[in-house]
């Protein structure tokens, strides 16, 4: 498997973990996928969103994703779960593979399990990022006002 070290934004960092207790005290998800995402935010390194890199899997990304055990390649955004539409290819950060995906990067190799099966999805690209979108439009307001 490959993996890059785990990165998230400081309000990505406050989202999941605030999502996370919630969801702990009203046990809408499964407790072992919890512990996973409570692993996850404690091992990551929190970045500020001007120092994100491009490559990388932030709330509200979509990204081109590639399975390797059935040879399909989808693209797909991770989201909030209330954001959650599966026909707008919109996977929740909460679901086993959002929480695999959110901190990753282009190139990563990720395993997660779905109802106690292992599964994989390579992360081949990166379609749309805000905070890189975000930093684009300040550089282009930047420009037109000098």
């Amino acid at each position: 498997m490959t993996t890059h070290p785990l990165f998230l934004t400081q309000s990505d960092h406050q989202r999941l973990t605030a999502l996370l207790q919630a969801a702990r005290r009203d046990k809408l998800e499964d407790p072992i996928h919890l512990n996973n995402l409570a692993q996850e935010l404690d091992a990551a390194t929190i970045v500020s969103p001007e120092e994100v890199p491009e490559d990388l899997v932030t709330l509200h990304t979509r990204m081109k994703l590639e399975f390797p055990d059935s040879y399909r390649t989808i693209s797909c955004q991770i989201v909030l779960p209330t954001e959650l539409n599966l026909s707008a290819a919109r996977v929740s950060v909460l679901s086993p593979l959002g929480t695999a995906l959110i901190g990753r990067r282009v190139g990563d190799d990720v395993e997660y399990a779905v109802r106690g099966l292992p599964r994989s999805v390579h992360i081949a690209g990166i379609l749309y990022q805000p905070e890189a979108a975000e930093r684009r439009r300040g550089a282009r307001s930047r420009r037109l006002a000098s």
